[in-house]
């Protein structure tokens, strides 16, 4: 079902934006981007309505939109939809998307400039057109010049879960050409990087030229020197080293996945076995775990002693910091809470967005009550769930709500989503302010960063992580793919300082549960163990958490 709402939400928004690029009636397009919302926030079956033809049962699905939506539905696509898209300027929507343009600006830059795509909308800002344009500015312009070279640098790499997804296709072609005996990913993936810039193998096999041959029917622009072939596949750089004995095999695998600095640290000069074992033996070191070969490790207290990655799926009990559709998730309460369970969760949170995250549909004490009345419903049926909130830290460092209602909550996870221009020490006299409130559980997304998108805020994260520590408050470690924030750079200090963790899925829908996997990833790069992470916390460790400060009703 899921999938399918999501797909839905997107088709309506996609039909609204080109209405309003068109500049047809306001009420039309806000019809649909209101439809679209509405079914976001339908707690349903929505199938059953589909089947039946009764969507019109949602508030907010009129007649007009409902056949729009049988229709994408049986076709993959609507009329109406392709009839938009086919009377646009081809490449117009690429514009859509871009900070600071939206449907309305592209039009009045499609009707002014003829700007119809990315190009030509870069070389209109490179010749000055756009800040003569009202409502424009130099400003602006400068913006868009900027907007326009970060989108087209980004392109060059892609987030962790696309690149594992490409990963696994690529692998299966490969393994399937003739001659090929041994196969692994290597490089950043291996090391588990939050951005790719190269999906990278290495292979055993029987001849290079052969393989080169036949991946060239799947990896682009394909070339072969010195027994490495590079090319592109889905845009993305490849690049696989092949090899011709298990020897070469495993010292090019160990030599390809540790990054720079950390074969500096070990003083690797190419040295050669059967395993990477016998290698890191023959260096003076046990065997290392692909992640943890980064200099930062090297470097860190926790080498000493060395023990494996263990922080596993397996270990973790409460599954906190996750939306519903009360806010701007996907999913009911229940849905969630179903799906948490057949993850193996005992016990979860629902933590949606506060009244000031208006834009997310965040709680207001009406809908705070609501919710509450369902989650208790929910409970009643045998699952083990409570009230959290993702509080908004204000400007001023204060939470979204006032004790009266911060005191009814399971949990409390403080988080910024707005102000993000504040200077470093503003930001983080802001951020250690709301770490201090004895309301506070877990400080959420620390750095704001959107990898590919939006750089961090400017804030000290050592006194940050001083802070967390000193005031018995979790550091996140936000497993969407689109943050993984706290970075794991950061996360030797905090152990050293004695942080706890909390490793979210930020999951605003069901499926996005399991991108807690991409977290506990990530913590492993650090050594974290299981017992440094308040999710793995049985219910009775986690009511002692939750209670560590302040009262609270478990």
């Amino acid at each position: 079902m899921l999938p399918v709402k999501k797909e839905i939400v997107k088709h309506l928004n996609e039909i609204a934006d080109m209405m309003e690029f068109n500049n047809e009636n306001i009420f039309k397009v806000k019809a649909f981007r209101n439809g679209a919302n509405s079914i976001r926030g339908y707690d349903g079956d929505i199938m059953v309505l589909i089947a039946e033809e009764r969507l019109s049962d949602i508030k907010g699905i009129g007649k007009g939109i409902q056949p729009v939506i049988l229709d994408f539905v049986a076709s993959g696509n609507s009329k109406l939809h392709a009839e938009l898209i086919s009377g646009l300027p081809k490449g117009i929507t690429e514009l859509f998307s871009i900070k600071g343009i939206g449907p309305k600006k592209a039009a009045q830059l499609y009707h002014e400039l003829q700007i119809t795509d990315r190009s030509s909308l870069a070389l209109a800002a490179e010749n000055n057109l756009i800040a003569g344009l009202q409502g424009f500015g130099t400003k602006t312009e400068e913006k868009i010049s900027e907007e326009l070279q970060k989108i087209t640098e980004n392109e060059k790499f892609c987030l962790i879960d696309k690149g594992f997804r490409l990963l696994s296709e690529l692998e299966t072609k490969i393994s399937g050409i003739k001659g090929v005996s041994k196969i692994s990913y290597t490089g950043e993936a291996r090391r588990i990087n939050e951005i790719f810039s190269a999906l990278e193998f290495v292979i055993l096999a029987e001849s290079a030229e052969y393989v080169q041959k036949e991946s060239a029917r799947f990896i682009t622009e394909s070339t072969l020197a010195e027994s490495v072939i590079e090319g592109y596949y889905m845009a993305l750089q490849v690049r696989i080293y092949v090899t011709s004995s298990g020897d070469q095999f495993y010292s090019t695998l160990f030599k390809t996945t540790g990054s720079p600095e950390f074969l500096s640290a070990i003083s690797y000069a190419g040295q050669s076995s059967d395993s990477e074992e016998k290698i890191f033996k023959d260096l003076g070191f046990p065997y290392i775990a692909p992640e943890n070969r980064e200099s930062e490790f090297i470097e860190s207290q926790w080498i000493k002693d060395y023990k494996l990655p263990e922080l596993n799926l397996t270990d973790f009990k409460g599954h906190f910091h996750f939306h519903t559709s009360y806010s701007d998730g996907f999913n009911s309460v229940a849905e969630m809470v179903e799906t948490a369970k057949q993850a193996g969760y005992d016990y979860s949170v629902v933590c949606d967005h506060s009244q000031s995250a208006f834009y997310a549909g965040g709680l207001t004490p009406a809908k705070i009550e609501k919710q509450l009345e369902e989650i208790e419903r929910v409970r009643d049926s045998g699952s083990r769930v409570f009230q959290g909130i993702e509080s908004d830290i204000l400007a001023d460092g204060s939470l979204d709500y006032p004790e009266e209602i911060l005191k009814n909550f399971t949990l409390v996870v403080a988080s910024i989503h707005s102000r993000l221009n504040l200077t470093e020490e503003e930001m983080t006299a802001r951020i250690i302010k709301a770490i201090e409130n004895p309301y506070t559980d877990i400080l959420a997304h620390p750095s704001g960063r959107i990898l590919l998108k939006r750089d961090p805020y400017p804030v000290n994260l050592f006194k940050v992580i001083d802070a967390c520590a000193a005031n018995d408050v979790a550091l996140e470690i936000n497993a969407n793919p689109k943050r993984l924030d706290t970075d794991w750079r950061y996360l030797f200090y905090a152990r050293e300082k004695g942080v706890k963790f909390a490793i979210n899925a930020d999951a605003h829908s069901a499926d996005q549960i399991a991108f807690v996997n991409f977290g506990i990833m990530t913590a492993r790069k650090a050594g974290i163990t299981a017992g440094e992470v308040i999710n793995c916390y049985s219910f009775d460790q986690f009511r002692q958490f939750a209670s560590r400060k302040v009262s609270r009703r478990l």
